[in-house]
This record gives structure tokens, sequence and C-alpha cells, in this order.
């Protein structure tokens, strides 16, 4: 799957919770063909207004 197109199924993702009650879906950061990918724990209030991690 593409980055464009996994956004675009996150964004409209209602399979937990954090559906009802955020206000955008947070992205990563960095380079798209990294070599590693880490994934952290859900977003908290600050990463949900600010859109960044």
């Amino acid at each position: 799957m593409e980055f464009a197109e996994a956004q675009k199924e996150a964004l409209g993702c209602t399979k937990c919770g954090l559906c009802h009650s955020r206000t955008q879906v947070v992205f990563g950061e960095g380079p798209l063909n990294a070599g590693l990918f880490i994934v952290g724990e859900a977003p908290g209030f600050n990463e949900d207004k600010e859109g960044k991690p």
C-alpha cells in the first residue's frame, strides 16, 4: 500500500475508540523510504491538536 493510500484509509478509520475523540489522524515524520519504521503509542492530546507526533 502506498503512503497516500494508507493516509486516506486512516482518515476514515473507525476500528478503535480513537475515532470518537480524535480531531485528526497523526502520521509520523521522516523519509518515506526509511529502512526502519517505528510505531509508538496512540497520539495524546497535544499530538492530536498539533497533528504531529
